[in-house]
């Protein structure tokens, strides 16, 4: 796919003269003086600079106003290119006057990212770190609250022991479900995944769940990271979290389960064959399942129609459901819970709050209704949390 034809411009064939690239109100102060300049990482962070305090004097000012600019001068995309010109070219600092009463910390990170020399301008992983950026995180908070409970342990922990098919089906579940569906899940990974690389480490899975006041044996916390690990690297990248945390109920989403049937019937039948399924799953485990479900979710041609699927995945939920609820009570011995304390702010509990009520239940559950934990305000009080709780959340 082409995108951001922002960018493109028409040029008389052979034709190798400079062509100035870039949205004005938008272009970093080295792209903006010169005619010929590489679009460089630190050009995008200029960008999202003016971006940040777009958002800004919205709230302020209720208008857009560009940060080298007065209010008058630097309104929307109606700025004047000589305006542009001349505070570039004088390095003028960015005009704190336009932030209002936001408070010094968002100052200090418009300072890192508005800087005029490109090789001081903080990087995206950098303003990831940054304490304004931080504070209200929902993915801090999101970890802080899902880690205490049993469900997502339980459900990595009895990960491996699902059968080659059970595992494809959570795989391409994870493939296909809505973002909305496992918002919870996804701020964890990203609370988890300290150096912001897209994949969790050992180290990293570790000193997450000890963080948040959650602590087990180093041998219990190698089998769980193993079981997620699928290819020997010592990493776990999203999508292998995603397939090894999510409960039940995920599993028995409508849209999620069509995308998964239309990866497997790749001949777009409405049928999967065997031949596809051997593809998925391997010739052996494709012989159990269609052995074990002839009959009944296997038609005369030897195919599974998608009524079929459907009936194999409820199975799978089952199968997924039954095998985590004694691991959890198991496991409940051997993890250590102290009491709890809150490193988040109060924004970001406020807004975690609400996600959960109305976004995120049932995201990895058990077997249970999703009960989220947080169901009134006392819940966000620091307190100890009862190991025995664990395996009541995990059954429901």
């Amino acid at each position: 796919k082409l995108i951001d034809f922002g960018l493109a411009s028409l040029q008389e064939c052979g034709s190798e003269g400079a062509i100035q690239q870039g949205t004005p109100v938008f272009m970093a102060p080295e792209q903006y003086l010169n005619v010929r300049c590489d679009v460089t990482p630190e050009v995008d962070i200029w960008a999202l600079g003016v971006i940040f305090v777009w958002i800004v004097t919205a709230l302020e000012l209720g208008s857009l106003q560009h940060p080298m600019l007065s209010v008058d001068q630097g309104k929307d995309f109606d700025v004047r290119w000589i305006d542009l010109y001349h505070a570039y070219k004088d390095r003028e600092p960015w005009n704190r006057e336009l932030f209002g009463s936001q408070p010094h910390l968002a100052h200090s990170l418009c300072d890192r990212i508005l800087a005029y020399d490109p090789f001081e301008r903080a990087s995206a992983t950098e303003i990831l770190e940054e304490a304004w950026v931080r504070c209200g995180d929902p993915a801090a908070a999101a970890a802080a609250e899902l880690l205490r409970q049993g469900h997502v342990v339980a459900n990595i922990a009895t990960y491996s022991e699902l059968r080659r098919f059970d595992k494809k089906v959570l795989s391409l579940m994870a493939d296909n479900v809505h973002d909305r569906q496992v918002i919870l899940l996804r701020r964890t990974f990203q609370a988890l995944d300290s150096s912001k690389s897209g994949r969790l480490s050992f180290a990293d899975f570790v000193d997450g769940f000890q963080s948040n006041d959650v602590e087990f044996p180093v041998e219990i916390a190698r089998r769980l990271f193993g079981g997620m690990d699928k290819d020997g690297a010592d990493e776990i990248a999203y999508h292998d979290w995603l397939a090894a945390t999510m409960g039940s109920q995920i599993l028995l989403s409508h849209g999620a389960m069509s995308a998964a049937f239309r990866c497997l019937n790749a001949s777009n039948t409405g049928r999967m064959s065997r031949l596809e399924l051997e593809r998925a799953v391997g010739k052996e485990e494709a012989d159990a399942v269609m052995k074990a479900n002839d009959g009944a979710v296997v038609d005369e041609d030897d195919c599974i129609p998608y009524e079929g699927f459907q009936k194999l995945v409820r199975e799978v939920a089952e199968r997924r459901k039954a095998i985590a609820q004694p691991e959890a009570v198991a496991l409940s011995a051997d993890i250590r819970r102290t009491p709890v304390s809150r490193k988040s702010c109060p924004s970001a509990m406020a807004v975690l709050q609400e996600n959960l009520r109305h976004e995120t239940r049932g995201q990895c559950d058990t077997g249970g209704p999703g009960k989220s934990g947080l169901d009134s305000e006392r819940d966000w009080c620091p307190r100890t949390f009862p190991l025995g709780e664990m395996a009541r959340q995990a059954s429901g």
